[in-house]
């Protein structure tokens, strides 16, 4: 993925709901097994690890706001 396209990328999840990403990465793993290009295959389940780990970064930033401190 160029650079430009996957901070675009970032940018789009981090202004959306963890659900959201997850959808995007479950998007990439039905698109990955719908080619028969192993190089276009292997760039979509990149991108979707990708968005499970910004997915999942989100949520753990939310519930260590919920946390109480101290």
């Amino acid at each position: 993925m160029a650079p430009k396209q996957e901070f675009e990328s970032y940018v789009r999840c981090f202004m959306t709901k963890d659900s959201d990403c997850v959808g995007y990465a479950r998007d990439c793993v039905r698109l990955a097994t719908l080619t028969a290009d192993e190089q276009i295959r292997e760039q979509l389940m990149q991108m979707a690890r990708e968005w499970m780990a910004v997915a999942m970064h989100e949520g753990r930033k939310r519930l260590h706001r919920k946390l109480p401190s101290g």
